[in-house]
């Protein structure tokens, strides 16, 4: 998958989520209020590539990086861009089989890969 369809689609997933959130009442319905910034880690994700947080590999213990497909892409949202850490985020990652899966955290990537690169939205 190319990497407008993969930002595209995340972008599609994190809006569905925002929207659950609302209706269950755990998030205001005012975008403006709600704002969250979404990253890109231009990185092709090959075989042995991780992306480390404090606690270690992100997505290990629940598996993101073993099975037959693995990530391609992996997306960083910050859910409160405004807060000092720790606070809610997510790690999305879009799977080679065009799987997306959603990790919440709540810590950013290290600093010790390239640069992630901030996407526009809302």
């Amino acid at each position: 998958m190319n990497e407008n369809l993969a930002t595209a689609r995340v972008t599609q997933t994190i809006e569905k989520e925002w929207r659950a959130a609302v209706e269950s009442g755990s998030a205001p319905p005012q975008p403006a209020l709600f704002r969250f910034d979404i990253h890109i880690d231009r990185r092709r994700f090959a075989s042995g590539t991780r992306i480390r947080n404090a606690r270690g590999v992100v997505g290990e213990k629940v598996g993101i990086w073993s099975g037959a497909s693995h990530p391609e892409w992996v997306y960083f949202v910050d859910d409160v861009p405004e807060a000092n850490w720790a606070h809610p985020c997510r790690y999305v990652f879009v799977f080679d089989n065009d799987e997306i899966r959603t990790l919440p955290d709540k810590l950013p990537p290290n600093d010790d890969g390239p640069p992630l690169i901030p996407i526009p939205i809302f």
